[in-house]
């Protein structure tokens, strides 16, 4: 709830938890999703086998846990939370850090939001620092929808099977920095398509393939269509 920037709170975790206010930690947060459980089976008892110390609570729809990471590299003490983590999800699970306890409701937050970039059904854990384009996204609803909306409507109103066609070029061309040759080659058609469909879609939404930032609104509209 912020109050981890309070010093009597700290002292306060310190003395119950055993975590110093100046503590590297972990912010994992589970979605219900529905369920009665939580899709992280003990989370507790696995870490501590790996010898991770963590501590856990229910808040609304979410499972969380607070996990110091020790003074290893953030990023390789992440990675090691991951795969023990793997072993006993069966959710949406979504990972922020914390450099102290200050940080620590801005960290779950963050974890909240990633959990959102992971579509139900699936079984993924989340890093926020691998999803930042689309927590930006899933943290803005408002933005997301206009972005879409804004981007890629016209493209949307087309009948159902040219807006696949245009959609699938679109991320194909996106995924290669807008060459149509290596477009072409990932969706097996001729590179001349590929370009009558790029006219296609510049005609249609008033957006280049070719410019910086309009295709910059194309991928980030393509991951909020997706989410």
């Amino acid at each position: 709830e912020g109050r981890g920037g309070d010093p009597a709170f700290a002292a306060e975790v310190q003395d119950i938890l055993g975590v110093a206010a100046d503590a590297r930690m972990a912010c994992v947060v589970a979605a219900f999703d529905g369920n009665r459980d939580s899709p992280l089976r003990n989370p507790d008892d696995r870490l501590e086998k790996a010898g991770l110390v963590s501590f856990w609570h229910v808040r609304g729809d979410h499972h969380f846990g607070l996990v110091p990471l020790g003074s290893r590299p953030v990023a390789e003490a992440v990675a090691d939370l991951v795969d023990q983590l793997a072993c006993c999800n069966s959710g949406r699970v979504g990972i922020a850090t914390a450099d102290d306890l200050s940080g620590f409701g801005t960290a779950f937050q963050l974890a909240t939001h990633t959990v959102e970039t992971v579509p139900r059904g699936r079984t993924d854990i989340a890093v926020v620092d691998d999803r930042l384009p689309q927590v930006l996204l899933t943290a803005s609803p408002a933005v997301s929808h206009l972005l879409v909306r804004r981007t890629l409507g016209p493209i949307l109103a087309q009948p159902t099977h040219q807006s696949d066609v245009l959609l699938a070029t679109l991320r194909a061309l996106i995924a290669h920095g807008g060459s149509p040759t290596h477009a072409a080659e990932d969706l097996i058609c001729h590179r001349n398509t590929v370009i009558y469909r790029i006219k296609q879609i510049q005609d249609l939404t008033a957006k280049s393939i070719s410019d910086p930032r309009d295709r910059l609104l194309f991928a980030l509209a393509l991951m909020a269509l997706e989410k």
